[in-house]
């Protein structure tokens, strides 16, 4: 089973008051999707309104966990992964979707994010309890070329893969892609303000009440129950990837779940953190694991190319490098 973190050491609520009459209600809800809780807070002016909001994009999220799940064996993953080597598969709208934005990161991050290596991440198991070692030799039987070179759209409902050994795994951009599906059904029924959390992914709709903007944390990853800075954000999404999410150790090293596509291996890029902040929380998904694997210097590269993405990066020795944007976001350090 996965290890899943303490849901209050990925985000921090800071809440102020103001006394404004007539303010709406906060309603919450959580449950386990995708291998991680996914939370929703929303402000509505009543529980009819805001449970109708929360049922409907609870169940769009559990729509997508069926279509984009590796768990779940009828999963329309599993099902292309089964057949898309010897024949044209046909996919869905939403896979269609998210797999071209996966692809497009694969391209912009060179390769340092790749949805086509499932079977490297069945190989190491990280977060399963066959989390294990691989053999060199293992490895090199399932490294291939770039994913986006080996991924053929042959319309837009049907692809086919030319390399036996891609297998496609969305671990590090689904939650990104069903918090955006989930704030669009809450904003179609009329939710203005509130924020979904999705493991270390965090979205907020619009601003908070009474309050110019939320208050987000950022997970210290040397103490992950703290938090080691916050920044503020209005209608934004803050995903952060680092090396205490997932993880076994064996013989006093860590071995986490984010792997370089180019080595095999968990990346070993000299960051331990990866902080990004977009509006799309499919973008700041991949971008985070893109740049973790890139590392500092071609990853704050890669960010400051993009227009309206910034980033917060954590050295392995506990350096905070930040773009060139971020004085936008208040990026405020925790004083120990």
């Amino acid at each position: 089973m996965r290890k899943l973190q303490s849901l209050a050491a990925a985000i921090l609520f800071a809440f102020i008051l103001t006394g404004c009459q007539n303010k709406p209600d906060a309603y919450e809800r959580t449950e386990e999707l995708f291998g991680t809780f996914v939370s929703a807070k929303v402000y509505a002016d009543n529980s009819i309104t805001a449970d109708k909001a929360l049922d409907a994009a609870f169940s769009r999220a559990a729509a997508l966990e069926s279509i984009l799940s590796p768990s779940i064996t009828e999963s329309e993953l599993n099902a292309v992964n089964a057949s898309a080597f010897t024949k044209d598969t046909e996919i869905s709208e939403d896979f269609r979707l998210l797999l071209k934005d996966a692809l497009t990161c694969t391209q912009l991050s060179g390769g340092s994010f790749d949805c086509t290596i499932g079977e490297l991440i069945d190989l190491w198991g990280i977060g399963t309890d066959h989390a294990r070692i691989p053999k060199e030799s293992e490895i090199r039987d399932v490294l291939h070329p770039i994913g986006s070179d080996l991924v053929s759209f042959v319309s837009d409902e049907s692809i086919r893969f030319k390399d036996e050994r891609v297998q496609l795994q969305f671990g590090a951009i689904a939650k990104g892609y069903i918090a955006d599906e989930m704030k669009e059904v809450l904003q179609m029924h009329g939710i203005e303000n509130g924020m979904l959390v999705l493991g270390g992914n965090v979205l907020t709709i619009g601003s908070k009440p009474e309050a110019d903007a939320w208050t987000i944390g950022i997970t210290d990853p040397f103490q992950p129950e703290q938090i080691t800075a916050s920044v503020k954000v209005s209608d934004m999404s803050v995903v952060t990837s680092g090396n205490y999410e997932r993880y076994f150790e064996e013989n006093g090293i860590r071995y986490h779940h984010i792997l370089d596509p180019k080595t095999g291996s968990p990346a070993n890029s000299g960051l331990v953190s990866a902080t990004i902040i977009a509006e799309s929380s499919t973008e700041c998904d991949a971008l985070s694991t893109a740049v973790y694997v890139l590392g500092a210097e071609k990853g704050m590269a890669l960010l400051e190319r993009m227009d309206g993405v910034e980033g917060i990066l954590i050295t392995d020795n506990g350096e905070f490098l930040l773009t060139s944007g971020m004085d936008a976001y208040e990026f405020e350090r925790v004083k120990e």
